[in-house]
């Protein structure tokens, strides 16, 4: 049996499925949540509506909070 405790390898599918599906959680059905340009992947959901602990796992998954912009960017998967 998979051991889901376990975090995926960075630049997997499989981290950046875990990255969407912690920001799914804390999404409010907002409509047309990401961005791209510039190799730049924006994703339009407030830091402040993300756990800290939360945020710390999706630095891991790189994606960063950026509080001036209130959102979260990577340039891992931009």
């Amino acid at each position: 049996m998979k051991d889901d405790t376990t975090a995926p390898a960075p630049y997997t599918l499989g981290a950046l499925i875990a990255a969407l599906n912690i920001f799914n959680k804390h999404a409010k059905d907002d409509i047309f949540p990401t961005s791209c340009e510039h190799n730049t992947l924006y994703v339009l959901i407030n830091p402040n509506r993300v756990p800290p602990e939360d945020i710390k796992t999706l630095e891991g998954l790189g994606f960063f909070a950026d509080s001036n912009l209130g959102s979260f960017v990577s340039t891992m998967w931009g």
